[in-house]
């Protein structure tokens, strides 16, 4: 509750975009009942709207092993 309502108070959202576009792949190798994959994606849209505060993208690297 503390988290949201500071986001809720200090006007946070506003600062955000509602939509991103991006892209996403996955590449995975089996061996046995053994499987790997790795992969990521990453956003083309920055997510702040105002670059005078800043331009941050999203993204993210992923390894599955299992």
């Amino acid at each position: 509750m503390i988290a949201a309502g500071f986001i809720v108070l200090s006007g946070f959202p506003v600062l955000l975009r509602g939509f991103n576009a991006d892209i996403s792949g996955h590449v995975g190798v089996a061996k046995g009942s053994v499987f790997i994959e790795g992969g990521g994606n990453y956003g083309f849209i920055d997510i702040r709207k105002d670059r005078k505060n800043g331009a941050n993208k999203t993204g993210a690297a992923v390894v599955v092993v299992g």
